[in-house]
């Protein structure tokens, strides 16, 4: 499956430069799926349940979610691959899968929504397009991005050429103005949303979407920025690569400022999610492996 969240946080696993650490989070090991070759954790909620995708050695990725030390594969029944993004504070989740072995960025993919141990597949409503669930707010409210059967989703921005919210049964899409693609990565409850979008010239850069007002969210002297979640505190994180040493770091925004985020003794390092208690997920090279982490901010 071909999703940017994983390829980008796969690079933190081969990356040997020595990076330095911010010092804001007080940073914890969480596991990895049991006999999994890589975890990828990518949202937590209030409680600090995690979300996110695994893959088995030899196999494809997995959506799970892990509460403490209790992992499940949370995926619809016969599908071939699935991934989870989002989480709320009722522990709805949302993510997609594919149901085909030909499964790519322009076809086969649908969205899906847990929620009390039930599964909804949610498509975009056009015939044949390719839907990816990002992010959902305690409101219900859904973000994402699709990629129409008439379109070529631009590479690294699978599925997504158009940014969608879906506010209980209506689609809005959403696209940064002058942009050749657009995917929104997470929701907060107050409507703000915050993802990443494509150039004429394929450069990856950050945005904050307030009310249809988009702020632009690049990392200063980064390659690319890709925003991944957003607080009620109207916090951002993500991940981003410096335009000089190519290592990627973890990043928070708030109140106009950027702060680099690492974890300790790693040699990268990405952050994906925050909750409302200002938690983030990471996943962190440490001697030479890929490291699922939770921070938690020092006070």
């Amino acid at each position: 499956m071909k999703k940017i969240f994983a390829l980008v946080l796969a690079a933190v696993a081969v990356v040997v430069v020595s990076a330095s650490t911010a010092g804001i989070f007080l940073f914890r090991k969480i596991g990895n799926y049991p006999n999994a070759f890589v975890t990828y954790p990518r949202s937590l909620n209030r409680s600090q349940w995690v979300v996110g995708l695994y893959q088995p050695p030899g196999g494809f990725y997995h959506g799970y979610l892990q509460e403490g030390k209790t992992f499940k594969t949370i995926e619809p029944p016969n599908i071939m691959s699935s991934y989870l993004e989002g989480i709320n504070d009722q522990g709805a989740a949302v993510g997609g899968y594919c149901d085909t072995v030909s499964c790519s960025g322009t076809s086969s993919q649908h969205g899906y929504l847990f929620t009390a141990g039930k599964y909804t597949k949610i498509d975009y409503p056009t015939a044949g397009t390719s839907t990816a669930l990002e992010g959902i707010n305690n409101l219900g409210q859904v973000v994402g991005g699709y990629c129409s059967p008439s379109a070529t989703c631009p590479l690294g921005l699978s599925p997504s050429n158009h940014a969608f919210v879906l506010n209980h049964g209506t689609f809005t899409t959403i696209d940064y103005p002058g942009a050749i693609a657009t995917l929104a990565n997470a929701i907060n409850d107050s409507g703000s949303i915050t993802g990443f979008y494509e150039d004429s010239s394929t450069a990856l850069h950050g945005y904050l979407d307030q009310g249809g007002t988009f702020t632009n969210l690049d990392f200063p002297n980064a390659n690319w920025t890709i925003p991944l979640g957003i607080n009620n505190e109207g916090t951002v994180s993500g991940i981003y690569e410096d335009n000089a040493t190519f290592i990627t770091h973890g990043f928070t925004w708030a109140g106009g400022a950027f702060s680099r985020v690492d974890v300790p003794n790693s040699t990268a390092s990405g952050v994906g999610g925050i909750n409302n208690n200002g938690d983030i997920t990471a996943t962190a090279n440490v001697n030479n492996l890929s490291t699922p982490f939770m921070g938690v901010p020092r006070h």
